[in-house]
């Protein structure tokens, strides 16, 4: 699984974000934090596709903040390839870059949210997307979906057992 490897990623980023904000050792501390999160932990060792949402949602925070504070908007444009590559493995982290990243800009310096490499970021995402989906279209996209959806999700993911904890679930399963 490659689970293990966004997971490692989004520590030493997150260990990255911490030294840029405070320090070297705040840095090691939130990277040893975000290596030793459950959350993180869970999907590490599991092959599920929430490593690698938060992989980019974690990149992408990272390019606005790098950007803003070096003054490089160029670093905006890394939000766009955050947004592709993330969406590529699953297309809800596309929302999740693009919300973070707002986020982060609007409290840091809102005037980027219309700076021509952040509107630019939207169709290099889609550029970056785009060959993938029509090539799935343009088959069908019958055996991928069965795929995801039968093997990856229904048969791992009980009414949402991914989402409630194992006596939440145990609960809702009786009571239906």
């Amino acid at each position: 699984s490659t689970s293990w490897l966004f997971a490692t990623a989004t520590s030493l980023i997150v260990y990255l974000l911490g030294r840029r904000f405070f320090d070297k050792t705040t840095g090691m501390i939130a990277g040893c934090m975000a290596a030793s999160f459950a959350g993180n932990v869970v999907n590490a060792v599991d092959m599920r596709l929430d490593s690698s949402v938060t992989l980019a949602t974690v990149c992408a925070a990272y390019a606005a903040i790098r950007g803003v504070q070096d003054k490089k908007p160029v670093w905006l444009l890394a939000i766009g390839v955050a947004a592709g590559l993330g969406g590529m493995v699953k297309p809800v982290a596309v929302l999740h870059v693009y919300v973070v990243s707002a986020l982060a800009l609007a409290c840091f310096n809102p005037r980027w949210l219309w700076h021509r490499y952040y509107l630019l970021s939207a169709p290099l995402a889609a550029s970056i997307l785009a060959p993938w989906h029509l090539a799935v279209m343009a088959r069908g996209g019958d055996e991928f979906t069965d795929a995801y959806v039968r093997v990856e999700m229904a048969s791992r993911i009980t009414l949402g057992a991914h989402i409630f904890s194992v006596a939440q679930h145990t609960l809702l399963v009786e009571a239906l």
